[in-house]
């Protein structure tokens, strides 16, 4: 092999040593939340699109970026109405709880604003809604984000559904 071919080999063998550690420290600033389970008060069922969910594939979250799945609620069992809720009372939460610099958030506020919870609004409520027996909600979105200060991690956790029996929780 002539002298200049072994340089153009050593440099193509460092530039491909150069190109897998800045690859590596790309994929290292991935958060990663696997299978989460789903849990929730007798009665309630998450739905997506294709049927009922118990659980929920996050995939890779980058640092920065956020994921948003599509759900519903539906009121399946019992003959009372129960109240979803948002605010200084929370339906949705998680166990354990998320790390700091990663949040899961939904809509609800958004979708149904206090004005539908009669008195709700002096208790810290943002967002309910009442479900009778058999309603279920409009799609609603459930965001995981990822702040760029979250650690590198793998993240498991339920995410957790509760109803309660008044506006005020």
């Amino acid at each position: 092999m002539k002298i200049s071919e072994r340089k153009l080999l050593a440099v193509l063998l460092i530039s491909g040593t150069m190109t897998g550690v800045a690859a590596a420290s790309i994929l290292a600033n991935y958060i990663v939340p696997s299978h989460v389970r789903i849990t929730t008060t007798p009665g309630l069922t998450v739905l997506d699109a294709a049927g009922v969910v118990t659980f929920f594939e996050w995939g890779d979250v980058q640092t920065g970026t956020s994921s948003s799945k599509t759900i519903m609620i539906q009121h399946s069992q019992g003959s009372t109405a129960f109240w979803l809720l948002d605010g200084t009372v929370k339906t949705l939460s998680t166990n354990p709880a998320l790390p700091p610099g990663v949040t899961l958030s939904w809509n609800l506020a958004a979708a149904y604003p206090v004005s539908n919870c009669p008195g709700a609004e002096l208790s810290g409520i943002t967002g309910c809604i009442q479900l009778q027996p058999g309603q279920v909600t409009g799609t609603l979105q459930l965001t995981m984000t990822a702040s760029t200060s979250a650690a590198e991690n793998n993240i498991n956790f339920e995410t957790i559904f509760n109803a309660y029996s008044t506006s005020t929780g």
